[in-house]
């Protein structure tokens, strides 16, 4: 049996979806099949993390230690990021890239970076030492790996040749 809250939340729900609203929802054709869809979200993430980071652009964002930065700064430094998987590392859309790192706001500027850039963001272990993490990148077919700057050198020939991205975190 519904409690007050219960219906309370499900009327909520039902102003968001119609009219129009926030919620409401409509059907597209995907692979082949009629798929229910929110009508005013953005098409994908990327557009998503555009939108998001606009309209929250000078609020703080991420604390790490000293650092803060706020939505706009995070997008900023995303942005140069996926730049440079596309322009440096010719990333193609739907490439995997491995992130082998501690939480850190660098983490979070890397898997923004790497779906903007069009990437699979690919999540590894950051514990593994070197033969366990090349085996982890080689089973899931990175085509480049992010990961911390003191990790112990990978032997990249177990990974089909791929290409190691090395930035500080």
């Amino acid at each position: 049996m519904p409690s007050d809250l219960d219906r309370a939340i499900e009327a909520t729900v039902q102003l968001l979806m119609e009219n129009d609203g926030p919620l409401s929802v409509v059907s597209v054709e995907k692979f082949g099949q009629q798929l229910p869809v929110l009508k005013h979200a953005p098409a994908n993430l990327r557009d998503y993390l555009s939108y998001f980071s606009a309209l929250n652009a000078d609020k703080e964002f991420l604390v790490d230690g000293e650092i803060r930065l706020t939505f706009a700064e995070c997008y900023a430094a995303a942005r140069a990021l996926a730049g440079g998987l596309v322009e440096g590392y010719n990333l193609q859309t739907g490439d995997r890239v491995g992130i082998a790192a501690r939480n850190s706001a660098n983490w979070i500027i890397a898997y923004m970076a790497i779906v903007m850039a069009g990437g699979v963001a690919t999540l590894l272990n950051g514990w593994w030492q070197g033969g366990e993490l090349a085996e982890g990148i080689a089973m899931v077919e990175c085509r480049c790996a992010r990961r911390r700057a003191t990790r112990r050198k990978i032997n990249w020939s177990r990974c089909r040749q791929r290409r190691d991205i090395n930035f500080r975190t």
